[in-house]
């Protein structure tokens, strides 16, 4: 029985059989999946985005599909694997959030998925199978024999119940925050201001009687 090794967002591991792979969270992020079948090394990259030209701070290879591949390769070939006999798989690049905007930036997963189909014809590597695209993330583990394994992480989910969610919870904590900031005047109110605002309340009464009692007199007075 091998280790599972982690692989973290941007970022890639390889090893070899019984050793194993697993990457977590890829929502946007696609992770691609190498492997050696006659000396078993395996490789898996977790890339976030598709163009490492594209960004001035590019130094993680890892992050972007064109440099990470390179570099998976690169680490599986100093392991002993054949770049001729390389085969791949890949997961990921979901669009999390319903948009209706036709923007190519907004496009993150798709573009990170055609980014690292491209890159693999150019290596002329096989794709054996890719589970891509929809809006869900996904945990993946590559098992010995190069078996991927894809559990779905998060469900259906769109930008506009996310910002209703949001809205909810702020106004949540609005009213909590108005009602247990009445609550504490209550609770630690000072006697001594109850008092001084009680003696406010007799004066008031006070001299609102003795104004009519006055303006009785004046009555008389003119009668």
């Amino acid at each position: 029985m091998g280790n599972m090794i982690k692989v973290g967002m941007a970022d890639l591991k390889v090893c070899k059989a019984p050793d194993a792979l697993t990457t977590l969270g890829l929502g946007s992020c696609v992770g691609v999946a190498l492997y050696d079948p006659v000396t078993k090394v395996s490789g898996l990259l977790h890339c976030m985005l598709p163009d490492s030209t594209q960004i001035r701070n590019n130094s993680n290879l890892a992050k972007f599909a064109d440099t990470g591949i390179d570099e998976l390769i690169r680490q599986m070939i100093a392991l002993g694997a054949s770049r001729a006999r390389l085969v791949a798989k890949i997961a990921g690049g979901a669009q999390m959030f319903a948009m209706a905007s036709a923007n190519d930036s907004l496009r993150v997963g798709e573009r990170n998925a055609e980014a690292a189909k491209l890159k693999l014809r150019q290596y002329n590597i096989r794709l054996l199978a890719e589970d891509c695209g929809k809006n869900y993330g996904r945990t993946v583990e590559l098992l010995a024999g190069f078996v991927m394994k894809i559990f779905m992480i998060l469900e259906k989910f769109t930008l506009m119940k996310f910002l209703w969610i949001l809205v909810s919870v702020m106004i949540a904590f609005y009213v909590a925050g108005i009602v247990l900031r009445v609550i504490l005047n209550k609770a630690f109110k000072d006697p001594e201001t109850e008092d001084a605002d009680d003696a406010e309340n007799e004066e008031g009464l006070e001299d609102t009687q003795e104004t009519e009692e006055n303006a009785d007199n004046s009555k008389s007075s003119v009668v």
